[in-house]
């Protein structure tokens, strides 16, 4: 038997999780399909009104976890989520190789500072220039890392 329920937006339901709340709840379901503005449901026997009124319940209390925009079930897809939002703040490759580029470029750049600088004064607005850009980069990154630990906490990952 077939359910075919008109959702708002389909991307907002987790189908593996849908299908172990719904056979938790008791009815015998046999796989969940995502649709065109749909989730289609297929049952091994037809649904009493009763277990209507279920599957609806289940459907208004589905809600899994989301972090920055995609479905997590883990402290592990939130590590991952947090690596690609740090690895695109460097501009690519891996977190690490980008951070020691980073790093790289900034003591060349100090270095040249000191090369060229005129006196002292001049030095240090190059330096600080330098330190503020390479800063920010290093600010968004803690802040990725301390949004990825909050939400870890507060939805018990």
């Amino acid at each position: 038997m077939r359910q075919v329920l008109r959702v708002q937006d389909v991307n907002a339901f987790d189908r593996l999780q849908l299908i172990e709340e719904i056979g938790a709840s008791g009815l015998s379901i046999k796989n969940v399909h995502k649709g065109n503005g749909c989730i289609v449901i297929d049952f091994f026997s037809p649904l009493s009104e009763g277990d209507k009124t279920t599957l609806a319940t289940v459907i208004a209390n589905h809600s899994p976890a989301r972090f920055q925009g995609y479905i997590v079930k883990s402290a592990e897809d939130v590590d991952k989520i947090t690596r690609a939002r740090i690895n695109d703040s460097f501009g690519g490759l891996s977190p690490e190789v980008r951070q020691l580029g980073v790093m790289t470029k900034l003591l060349i750049g100090l270095l040249k500072d000191i090369n060229n600088a005129t006196s002292l004064s001049d030095l240090k607005s190059r330096t600080q220039q330098r330190y503020l850009t390479v800063k920010s980069k290093f600010d968004d990154r803690n802040v990725f890392i301390q949004e990825a630990e909050t939400f870890k906490t507060d939805n018990n990952l």
